[in-house]
């Protein structure tokens, strides 16, 4: 068993201490942490952005109801000409984006559909 004078013991304890201020060490790690950071920061960023456009875009869809338009001839800044067009434009909108019917009769050309659907 070894024994160990209090002189060999400062010296060897203490004598690391210069090893976790070496550069070599140090450098490649506050890097890692910068990038780290970065990334982060960027991260919330995006998800900051895609929030406020999300909201930019719910607001702009607000504006293209009826009401907004019959608020805008109220106050004299649409022709009531003009409000009957964007009304008939929004009321022939939902029919065009109704999907179409998928149980249609293939061609004579394709294989019959043999994918199982439950129904």
């Amino acid at each position: 068993m070894w024994t160990f004078h209090a002189c060999n013991v400062d010296t060897l304890l203490f004598a690391q201490v210069g090893q976790f201020l070496r550069w070599d060490v140090c450098l490649p790690i506050g890097l890692l942490f910068s990038v780290l950071v970065l990334g982060f920061w960027v991260v919330a960023r995006i998800r900051r952005w895609r929030a406020e456009l999300a909201e930019e875009e719910s607001a702009a869809a607000e504006e293209l109801s009826l009401d907004h338009f019959q608020k805008l001839v109220e106050d004299g800044l649409l022709d009531p000409q003009e409000y009957e067009r964007i009304k008939a434009r929004l009321d022939a909108a939902p029919s065009d984006m109704q999907p179409k019917n998928d149980k249609t009769n293939p061609s004579d050309n394709q294989p019959p559909d043999t994918s199982f659907r439950p129904e």
